[in-house]
């Protein structure tokens, strides 16, 4: 019986001695992960948004699952990032930070940075393509400074002006549906977002009341198909050529 008893004390202690360690690591990361989180997400703001003064992610709005990140300049909204996860990717989630300027009823999309996913790579993960040489296209850069059309963006073999990346005609999706949803978002708070509404008031900026949205820009022409960028080819998981095998992920915030 004393033996039984020795046993559960020591195992307590273990268990205690164990939690304490863990809270302690703990407490000693929390601040240093938090800084790196906080950094790669300012990162990714920097790249969708046009130059801004304030600190987007102080502002920053939830809704619907998604966070939109306000930008503004001298005390006026000049854009906005949302930040959208689509569940459509060849292999799940494909998460964008997708930026936004101008008159939320005909924004500019302003560009997107892919931010997490487990698309195939050598397909799907073209998503983040970067031009290699100046004035070089990718399937990323037919979204810089595109205006917006009324009935949403679609890839070609949709009826839209996108070029899919060939062989990854549903990774492309989920490109434009993010960039949709961003849309109906920014409409959706845009009155809140003007008037500068934070999601944290004690902990945000204080807002300009007078700080009206900045005017609308004049949209650029949807830019025409561009068969270099790919072919809507591969409606299907069977015809696109991608599996699931070797997929990996990128999470950059």
């Amino acid at each position: 019986m004393k033996q039984e008893i020795r046993y559960v004390v020591v195992l307590t202690l273990i268990s205690v001695v164990a939690a304490a360690l863990l809270a302690i690591v703990n407490q000693v990361t929390a601040d240093p992960i938090a800084q790196a989180r906080r950094a790669k997400t300012l990162n990714a703001l920097q790249k969708v948004l046009p130059p801004f003064d304030n600190e987007p992610d102080q502002e920053m709005i939830q809704v619907e699952g998604s966070e939109i990140y306000p930008a503004r300049k001298d005390g006026k909204l000049v854009g906005v990032a949302v930040k959208v996860t689509d569940p459509g990717g060849y292999a799940g989630d494909v998460t964008f930070m997708v930026g936004l300027k101008g008159d939320p009823n005909a924004p500019i999309v302003n560009g997107y940075d892919l931010l997490a996913h487990k698309e195939t790579p050598g397909l799907g993960t073209k998503l983040a393509d970067e031009p290699k040489k100046p004035n070089a296209k990718t399937f990323k850069t037919q979204f810089n400074g595109l205006a917006f059309p009324a009935d949403g963006l679609k890839v070609v073999k949709d009826g839209g002006t996108i070029d899919a990346i060939t062989g990854a005609t549903i990774s492309s999706r989920t490109a434009t549906n993010s960039v949709n949803k961003a849309v109906e978002l920014y409409k959706e708070k845009a009155a809140e977002l003007a008037s500068g509404a934070a999601a944290d008031p004690a902990a945000a900026p204080a807002a300009d009341p007078a700080a009206e949205p900045a005017p609308a820009e004049e949209p650029t022409a949807v830019p025409a198909a561009d068969p270099a960028a790919g072919s809507d080819d591969g409606d299907d998981k069977v015809n696109e050529g991608e599996s699931p095998e070797g997929e990996q992920e990128v999470d950059n915030v």
